[in-house]
């Protein structure tokens, strides 16, 4: 099973690298609309919050034993395996404004280093106890493995979100 979840989120990683190559640095100042994330923030926010998925995952193989359920949400994330595709609000007290990169290759080590972790856990994932859980805002206790997958399938999700902003540099991009 680990490996089946490693290569989901190599899949994932080289992914986004390889959307990378196709922006400048000055694309990763631009939104899809005033409102909107930059492209920038949204390669920020997958993969910092991909780094604190595996954190997450990593913690609980030294958590206490839980039969603590899943929310609803998170029985649908994993019987559909994929977030909805809408926006999601997240609860106020997690809400936050993602940082903006400094350049690309910032962007380039923030997903290495996820990497890193992923492969860091998935190493771990068939000594697992999936018992030992801690808790999503969202979707619930979830165990190591439920981790993992949640990272994989955050970044997919904000393949919507990337796909916008594309849409709109290349309106941007187009001659009138």
């Amino acid at each position: 099973m680990s490996n089946d979840l490693m290569q989901g989120m190599e899949e994932e990683i080289a992914w986004w690298e390889n959307e990378l190559t196709k922006h400048s640095a000055e694309d990763l100042l631009k939104g899809y609309d005033e409102n909107s994330w930059t492209l920038g923030q949204v390669y920020w926010h997958v993969y910092m919050s991909a780094s604190f998925f595996f954190k997450m995952g990593g913690r609980c193989f030294s958590a206490e034993k839980t039969e603590a359920p899943l929310t609803d949400e998170g029985v649908e994330l994993f019987k559909t395996n994929s977030f909805p595709a809408v926006k999601i609000k997240v609860p106020e007290r997690f809400a936050h404004v993602p940082n903006q990169p400094a350049d690309l290759d910032e962007i380039r080590k923030g997903l290495r280093l996820d990497r890193e972790m992923a492969l860091a856990l998935a190493e771990r994932l068939p000594d697992m106890d999936p018992d030992r859980k801690l808790e999503h805002a969202i979707f619930g206790w979830i165990n190591a493995e439920q981790w993992f997958r949640v990272a994989i399938l955050h970044f997919r999700h904000h393949r919507r979100q990337k796909g916008w902003i594309d849409e709109a540099l290349q309106k941007d991009a187009s001659p009138s």
